[in-house]
């Protein structure tokens, strides 16, 4: 049963001061497990006693339109909470977080990347996902939109078998995506100036 689980793990934490408690899309509790027909309550409304004691330690996110549709709509369950605004990161730790992620995917897939090759794609995806996001109603916001760009071209990479990533890969990502319009163009560093350099890429609307 969903509630006896529910309890069976708030009861555990409760006794466990050293365990904090990630939920992402902490969105879904509300309304999860309510059943009109047998008058059950929602996951929501089962863990608003523990949450408002100090033993619990719990962190959730979701995101600015999820928690307006939903967990505002529960007054008792928001107010259990302090909200913390996470924007997106700027433009030059974006491009750090990038060039990380893609040495990361190389070490994963056991593909290699050239040097200059993941900062002039780290840099081209700054400008590009920043400016060219498609107009719907589900935004992706970085660094996940460029991230999962980065996921899909070493996806394609593997599936061709390759050894060596290339420039292909990305801008066939790129335009496989359908949060992002437009081209993605590979923009060529030549000096260590990175604000600059996605300065004109945005400019460029690359």
């Amino acid at each position: 049963m969903l509630e006896k689980r529910v309890l069976d793990l708030f009861n555990i934490l409760s006794n466990e001061s050293n365990i904090i408690l990630f939920i992402d899309e902490i969105h879904s509790l509300v309304g999860t497990g309510r059943t009109l027909s047998q008058n059950t309550l929602d996951i929501a409304n089962i863990i608003k006693p523990f949450i408002t004691s100090d033993d619990i330690h719990l962190v959730g996110a979701t995101t600015d339109y999820e928690y307006e549709d939903f967990i505002q709509s529960d007054p008792a369950f928001s107010r259990r909470f302090s909200n913390i605004v996470v924007n997106e990161p700027t433009d030059e730790a974006l491009f750090e977080i990038l060039k990380h992620t893609i040495y990361e995917y190389s070490k994963l897939y056991n593909i290699k990347v050239d040097k200059n090759l993941v900062n002039s794609i780290s840099i081209s995806l700054v400008g590009a996902t920043n400016t060219k996001r498609r107009n719907i109603n589900n935004i992706l916001y970085n660094p996940d939109l460029a991230i999962g760009i980065i996921s899909k071209a070493f996806g394609y990479a593997r599936l061709y078998d390759k050894h060596q990533i290339t420039e292909k890969e990305f801008i066939k990502a790129y335009k496989s995506s359908d949060k992002v319009v437009g081209d993605l163009v590979i923009h060529s560093n030549h000096n260590n100036k990175i604000s600059n350099v996605i300065s004109i890429c945005k400019f460029k609307k690359i």
